[in-house]
């Protein structure tokens, strides 16, 4: 799975900056059909490169090769760069995002990239399965637990069945529900976000009902007092 991954990144890597080249009309200009044509292929590109990287995440994980360079980041900030990734999404689907933070948090001690992943993949998936004019809050506040700090992210989407809930973190599991939707998903973002979590030190956990929305909640270790190995 891993070689097949890495060779599929590559062109696909390729074939995204060519697309994007001729969308900015490096090429020459584009007529409507001509640019509508091309935003439908680079989406389909793109949706096969996150699976590749997916798949990739998943392998690297399972056989311990996943290196977390940890360093001190404020939370904040790593919640409004993913915001500012996914605000297209968001206003797409004319949902209403509130951000709850505090001011003056301590910084938590985390590997940035896979921090912006963990979060990234919490927003994007309560995007997916919030309908249109929904409610989407992200909140952060210190976790019950001594030197931790917590994320939540809640939405009023479509929620998770009972039946389904011991299963949510399993790799390649999607919940019966999801497919009354449009979302696509390889059932890898939950259950590779939860070994993310677990590489620094931290819990992830959920509530959820049927028909009214979930809530996810992610703990991160302080930078000032980072859990013992």
């Amino acid at each position: 799975v891993s070689i097949a991954a890495h060779e599929l990144r590559s062109p696909l890597t390729s074939i995204l900056g060519y697309l994007e080249m001729l969308l900015e009309g490096d090429m020459g200009p584009l007529n409507p059909d001509q640019t509508e044509a091309l935003t439908i292929t680079q989406r389909g590109a793109q949706r096969l490169l996150s699976i590749t990287n997916s798949l990739l995440d998943l392998t690297r994980i399972e056989s311990g090769q996943i290196d977390l360079i940890l360093t001190p980041v404020s939370l904040a900030m790593v919640v409004e760069m993913v915001v500012h990734e996914l605000q297209p999404q968001i206003q797409q689907k004319n949902q209403h995002l509130t951000l709850d933070i505090p001011p003056d948090l301590p910084p938590v001690l985390v590997d940035q990239t896979r921090a912006m992943q963990i979060i990234g993949n919490l927003l994007s998936n309560a995007s997916k399965y919030t309908q249109p004019g929904g409610k989407i809050t992200v909140r952060l506040s210190p976790a019950e637990e001594e030197g931790f700090l917590q994320l939540a992210v809640a939405d009023t989407g479509i929620g998770i069945a009972p039946e389904d809930q011991h299963h949510l973190f399993d790799r390649f599991f999607r919940a019966k529900n999801v497919y009354q939707t449009d979302a696509t998903g390889t059932g890898l973002g939950l259950h590779i976000t939860r070994s993310l979590v677990e590489l620094h030190g931290g819990r992830i956990w959920f509530q959820s009902e049927l028909n009214k929305g979930s809530t996810f909640y992610v703990t991160f270790p302080l930078a000032e007092d980072p859990p013992s190995a």
